[in-house]
């Protein structure tokens, strides 16, 4: 479904800011997989979500999804692959629009069809369909502008935008990090609900180890632009946050020291 191979972004490349943020990554998520992708400020994570998205060409490597070599597409050219869920619930909503407004936004993303052609009795009511699944009643509340909704409403909302034309590949860049833990867990259930009811591929980047252990089938963690940890199956069912942590620090260890090694050298 999602193929990453040999993926190598460079930041200011030939100055003394340079920064090699993937460092030929290879990485292969089946249909249907959930990956969870940990690691420390710098770790890569974030760079190997915005090549996936398009936002950052790669300098080598390749990227494709469902069978189509998407390297050389920007951003708007995955729009019908790939959908994504950012870290601020503000970013991924019109607030001035009104929630059907958003979803019509959502089904148009690849399209310049005019809001006024997609809203009508029959999108409305799948609109409602497909917010009832939250629990939070906004179904009843399609005419409302989004700036009304809460945080979670509006992160809620967003799910279900990034879910409603069923992606390939959907994007989940710490969408819970900035809301409190009790909201957290509610768009964590509901993320669970979206996920399993569309059967969808998922990529997800997290600081909240136990989210990582929890959440999906598979965990990759990454440190200084590489993948040093690929766990899935009964040995992720086994581990604990210490022992993630104590596998990280054996990674970091042992690059330290070929780094060590290669300088002497």
């Amino acid at each position: 479904m999602l193929k990453v191979k040999g993926a190598l972004k460079v930041f200011n490349k030939g100055t003394i800011n340079q920064n090699v943020a993937l460092r030929n990554v290879d990485l292969e998520l089946k249909s249907g997989e959930f990956l969870t992708v940990v690691g420390s400020n710098g770790a890569g994570k974030s760079t190997l979500l915005n090549t996936v998205a398009g936002n950052f060409p790669l300098d080598k490597g390749s990227i494709s999804i469902d069978g189509i070599d998407v390297t050389s597409f920007p951003d708007y050219k995955r729009a019908n692959l790939i959908s994504r869920v950012f870290q601020d619930p503000l970013q991924g909503t019109a607030a001035s629009m009104t929630i059907a407004e958003n979803l019509v936004l959502a089904l148009k993303r690849s399209s310049r069809l005019s809001l006024k052609l997609g809203i009508n009795s029959k999108r409305e009511e799948e609109f409602k369909e497909a917010l009832s699944i939250l629990g939070l009643g906004l179904e009843d509340r399609l005419g409302d502008k989004v700036g009304l909704l809460s945080g979670g409403q509006r992160q809620a909302l967003t799910l279900v935008m990034a879910t409603l034309e069923k992606p390939k590949v959907l994007l989940l860049d710490e969408h819970t990090a900035a809301l409190d833990p009790k909201t957290a867990k509610n768009i964590v259930d509901i993320t669970k609900k979206l996920i399993k009811e569309y059967n969808l591929t998922v990529l997800m980047v997290t600081h909240d180890l136990n989210q990582a252990l929890d959440l999906g089938d598979r965990t990759i963690m990454m440190d200084k632009g590489e993948i040093v940890l690929d766990i899935s199956g009964k040995e992720r069912e086994k581990m604990t946050i210490e022992g993630l942590l104590e596998q990280f620090s054996r990674a970091r260890g042992s690059r330290l020291s070929n780094d060590r090694i290669l300088l002497a050298q």
